[in-house]
């Protein structure tokens, strides 16, 4: 069929040619309203990347004039100091050791490991209760064998091993030319037996895994101090299965790392109008936490707010090239795969949980997953941030590999969020997902139009108890539904009392003050089950209206550079972290989003994952000072 008899078909088709028209009709009265035009036009860091100064005339600017002599002296004194020198030295020395000299360290402190818990148990110092507390000593050895036979240098041999290799080049950055010069033959083996029996003889008191938990975190730390994109990435993809505390410490590390590399003049300080706004409320958040009703309860929670906020500031300014962004991408989407694999197979093993659904209402339900959050509405919080960047990275694909891989993360993280059973998880993915749809392609008027005839039909497509679940919003006979209500009611009626300055951080002072207001049944709720009357709570009409303010700039931004965009992938990769965003917002109209600090964290990393899509796009189009201020870039240079 030639294209003029396409073109005939087309208009032909009465039905769809009217919908086109008024799909056209809608988009361009949209682009034209004093809202499209707010949203859309060129924003502050489209100005910001077409002045062509040499020099920063904002607050920050001038800031950074006056610290520009200190820095200087500070960056020498640390180039030229002892720590730094025998560091560099320490780490090139390792890099180009010879693997046979690995081998004979992991080797000797393996057998003297598993000797030394044979000594205990024949001396009936300990007893030795099962064979497997000598798997990881002799695990060690069986490893060092091969070490023993190789003939190449430690990098030498990554760079002959594909997942070595990945993790070298795509994990940390390095390049061809640092492969060559670390690429030397240094190394004892007697001396590195020898520190192999001293390290054995250190399971005495620690277990042999633990020694070896402890290298490896040595190791991931220097490659953080060397390398802090590391950092963000290493964040990003184990977010879901590490402990709040253990990601407290690697954002705070990261942070310092990336500090002393500022110092130093090897990475750049961004500072714009949403960083302005997101520090003033991280500096509200600190100042609820001292003066709550309850301070020695919440200044914890406002410094643990303030710690993980952080992860916003690091991300926007060390992801700061394409390929990082590529990463760290990749990381959060495979991160969440993984998760969701997790919560799928909880289920299909009949391990879901049906402590949080109310089973009068809902017996057909089998149960709701949890995966590696405990909570299955805390689980579908975090999937429907991650959903539409992998969305994103499907619709963006050229080639069918690429594609057919997208295809299968988009089916696992929505499988999984179905097992969630979490109504506001799927309503704000639907809000979400609609708003990326509107903004990708204008056939979507047409596709709301056909979804809208065809909802009468929708409950003989869905399954009978997705239908159920989902209807059931605002049910008051739900049990969840009805303690929500309750306790919004008792919520706003103490915001009434304390609408000017809060009650102070976190859920000490939430716990302290909600009794006096709550209804019969529900006196002892850790927090309202609404992020944005939990806000106004905690940090008064004025918090709430900084954070409303930061959203508003950040989904301007994000249209405005997404619409302006020609590029398909960064277009599309803009769109689906903000509507991550809005996603999880939605959802935080029916919980308090934030009381989990993992998914407090990874709402403002994605946040400023997002805000570097957009810079990075400014950053490559036009030269901005602020990116390349003094001329440096991010420099991966591990020794």
């Amino acid at each position: 069929m030639n294209n003029k008899k396409k073109k005939t078909l087309k208009k032909g088709s009465g039905i769809l040619h009217l919908l086109d028209r008024f799909s056209e009709y809608l988009y361009k009265k949209a682009s034209t309203s004093f809202t499209g035009h707010f949203f859309a036009s060129s924003n502050e860091e489209s100005r910001k990347t077409k002045r062509k100064k040499l020099t920063d005339p904002t607050f920050i600017g001038t800031v950074k004039e006056k610290f520009r002599p200190i820095r200087k002296i500070l960056s020498k004194w640390i180039e030229s100091s002892v720590i730094a020198e025998a560091l560099r030295r320490f780490a090139a020395g390792l890099s180009e050791t010879r693997m046979r000299v690995y081998g004979w360290f992991f080797f000797s402190f393996g057998l003297y490991s598993a000797a030394l818990y044979l000594f205990k148990h024949l001396a009936a110092i300990e007893k030795i209760t099962s064979i497997g507390v000598l798997y990881c000593p002799l695990s060690v050895v069986l490893i060092s064998l091969p070490m023993l036979l190789s003939r190449d240098s430690l990098v030498g041999a990554m760079r002959r091993n594909r997942i070595t290799r990945f993790l070298l080049t795509d994990v940390i950055g390095l390049r061809e030319s640092q492969f060559e010069r670390l690429n030397g033959k240094r190394g004892k083996s007697n001396i590195a037996f020898i520190l192999g029996i001293l390290l054995g003889f250190l399971s005495l008191i620690l277990s042999p895994g633990y020694i070896l938990l402890l290298l490896l975190c040595a190791v991931i730390m220097y490659l953080i101090f060397a390398v802090p994109e590391v950092g963000i990435t290493l964040i990003f993809f184990f977010l879901p299965f590490v402990r709040t505390m253990t990601l407290a410490i690697a954002v705070l590390y990261t942070a310092f790392c990336y500090l002393i590399k500022l110092i130093r003049g090897k990475r750049t300080l961004v500072f714009r109008t949403e960083d302005t706004f997101i520090t003033v409320f991280m500096g509200m958040v600190l100042f609820g936490g001292i003066v709550s009703v309850n301070p020695d309860g919440s200044l914890p929670s406002a410094l643990m707010m303030v710690c993980l906020m952080l992860g916003y500031f690091i991300t926007v300014n060390l992801i700061n090239t394409r390929e990082l962004l590529k990463r760290v991408t990749t990381a959060t989407v495979s991160s969440a795969v993984i998760v969701s694999i997790i919560g799928i197979c909880q289920y299909f093993l009949g391990e879901a949980s049906q402590v949080w659904q109310d089973m009068t209402m809902f017996s057909d339900i089998a149960g709701r997953v949890t995966s590696t959050f405990g909570n299955p509405n805390i689980l579908a919080e975090y999937i429907i941030m991650v959903f539409p960047v992998a969305a994103a990275f499907f619709f963006s694909s050229r080639d069918r590999r690429g594609k057919f891989n997208s295809f299968l993360t988009c089916v696992a993280l929505f499988s999984c969020l179905i097992l969630t059973w979490s109504r506001g998880g799927w309503l704000g993915l639907i809000i979400g997902m609609l708003i990326f749809f509107i903004f990708m392609t204008r056939k979507t008027v047409t596709f709301l139009f056909f979804a809208g005839v065809s909802l009468p039909f929708l409950p003989l497509i869905i399954p009978e108890n997705i239908w159920n679940r989902f209807t059931s919003i605002g049910n008051l006979a739900d049990s969840s539904t009805s303690y929500r209500v309750n306790i919004w009611e008792a919520s706003l009626n103490m915001l009434r009392d304390c609408f000017g300055s809060g009650i102070g951080i976190g859920e000490a002072a939430f716990s302290q003050v909600y009794p006096l207001y709550a209804y019969a049944g529900v006196e002892n709720a850790p927090h309202s089950h609404n992020l944005f009357l939990q806000i106004a709570l905690e940090l008064g009409i004025i918090g709430l209206t900084v954070f409303t303010v930061i959203m508003l700039i950040f989904i301007k931004n994000s249209i405005s550079r997404a619409v302006n965009t020609r590029e398909r992938r960064p277009r599309l990769l803009i769109l689906g972290g903000m509507c991550g965003i809005l996603s999880v917002l939605v959802q935080g109209m029916t919980d308090h989003v934030w009381y989990n600090y993992r998914i407090f964290l990874m709402f403002w990393m994605l946040f400023g994952l997002v805000c570097a899509y957009r810079r990075v796009g400014l950053a490559q189009k036009e030269d901005d000072y602020f990116r390349h201020s003094d001329g440096n870039v991010a420099q991966v240079d591990i020794t």
